[in-house]
């Protein structure tokens, strides 16, 4: 392989989320949840030297019924963390709203600080929000994102053909 040829990756995924709303811990049980499941493919688009990446996410199947029809989102981030450091959409695309595209980015970054702990509050591209990431004997690694202070500094970009995010979520 010579020095001008670069490898782009194309993964697929399977991703399950429940989200849930309750006022204390104890009423946990009795409070409706929403579960969302379905596969997603992540591109990688630019990689450069330094660690920084540009990827796109699409959903390819929906296996609850309940995913939409989202638009791929597109996320430029470093390595080595995985910190979000904009959300993209292409500008052709309808105005953004809250689906199961933006669950898995929310989910899958890390934007907690090295060695500060599992419970961290910390700036997202989302708002200022708590983060747990919990580790259980199962292997099903879960990160919690709660207690959100959203439009808390969101990020923002604009290159040719995409535009920056934004977005209502209603709960």
């Amino acid at each position: 392989m010579d020095e001008n040829t670069v490898r782009l990756l194309k993964v697929d995924y399977w991703f399950r989320t429940e989200s849930m709303i309750y006022d204390d811990l104890d009423n946990k049980e009795k409070n409706p949840s929403t579960v969302i499941s379905g596969n997603f493919t992540f591109e990688t688009l630019h990689h450069d030297i330094e660690g920084g990446m540009l990827g796109r996410f699409s959903l390819t199947q929906c296996n609850t019924g309940n995913c939409g029809n989202p638009s791929p989102i597109y996320i430029s981030f470093q390595q080595g963390g995985n910190n979000v450091q904009h959300v993209l959409k292409a500008a052709d695309e309808p105005k953004a709203t809250w689906n199961f595209l933006y669950a898995i980015a929310n989910t899958i970054y890390t934007p907690a600080e090295y060695g500060d702990g599992d419970a961290q509050t910390v700036n997202t591209v989302y708002g200022k929000c708590r983060v747990y990431f919990g580790r259980p004997e199962d292997k099903k690694f879960r990160r919690m994102i709660d207690k959100c202070e959203l439009g808390h500094g969101v990020n923002f970009t604009r290159f040719e053909g995409i535009e920056k995010v934004e977005y209502d979520q209603d709960v």
